[in-house]
């Protein structure tokens, strides 16, 4: 049995829904295999999260996770959200809160600052501020989100 190969191929498109979802968001998408200063990465507004933000997509990752970048100009707060993936955080400057909780009476809080390392549990409301009035605070979140 022969098998004939065609002389140019054909590029694929694959269509990717979260990247289509990224692209919608209006932020920054930074890919390659590293990213030298998370620090210096630029971030551009980010409505649905009412900060600052960048999406980075490292190659060599098989799409298991995926990271972003937020800042929360001083004295504000980032929208609520709700996600059912994992999201692990690491504060890389200024400092803050994080409310966690579903319903306003049984809400906890905890304080983070530059180096804090956290987790939000999955499916659970949580909510982050800026606990400075006079410095952003930035943190590289890594989340299971292409999964």
């Amino acid at each position: 049995m022969s098998h004939q190969v065609r002389p140019s191929a054909e590029k694929i498109i694959k269509h990717d829904a979260y990247r289509d979802f990224q692209a919608k968001e209006g932020i920054p998408v930074i890919t390659g295999f590293a990213v030298d200063d998370l620090n210096t990465v630029e971030v551009k507004p980010w409505a649905r999260l009412n900060c600052l933000g960048t999406y980075i997509n490292l190659d060599g990752t098989g799409d298991t996770n995926d990271a972003y970048v937020a800042e929360i100009p001083p004295g504000k707060k980032m929208a609520p959200e709700k996600h059912i993936f994992e999201k692990n955080i690491f504060v890389l400057s200024g400092r803050g809160a994080t409310l966690v909780g579903d319903h306003p009476r049984s809400q906890t809080s905890f304080e983070w600052k530059k180096g804090s390392v956290f987790s939000i549990p999955i499916n659970v409301s949580h909510q982050h501020l800026n606990g400075s009035g006079s410095e952003p605070a930035r943190f590289v979140a890594v989340t299971t989100a292409p999964l």
